[in-house]
């Protein structure tokens, strides 16, 4: 599967958990993501702790296109920024 793996959506809104299913998605996926994803779409609550470690996880992954739905998590644009800025030094 790691090898023809192109498109993604992950969305976790309507069940009863999804605040703790949330962080357990962030906290893996970057581990089981193939090295080359066209289109990452996910839909969770994020926390920024969970978000860095997807981050560190999947730093070997290039993703053309990342698509974030962040339903009512914390804020995670200045910690992408950070990131990103990091990257380019």
């Amino acid at each position: 599967m790691k090898q023809s793996l192109n498109y993604l959506t992950i969305s976790i809104s309507s069940c009863e958990n999804y605040i703790e299913f949330s962080s357990i998605v962030l906290q893996n996926l970057g581990q089981v993501l193939p090295f080359k994803l066209e289109y990452l779409d996910l839909i969770l609550h994020i926390k920024k702790s969970d978000f860095e470690v997807f981050l560190k996880n999947s730093q070997d992954t290039f993703i053309k296109k990342l698509l974030i739905n962040n339903l009512e998590g914390q804020d995670i644009l200045p910690y992408i920024k950070e990131y990103i800025r990091k990257r380019k030094e």
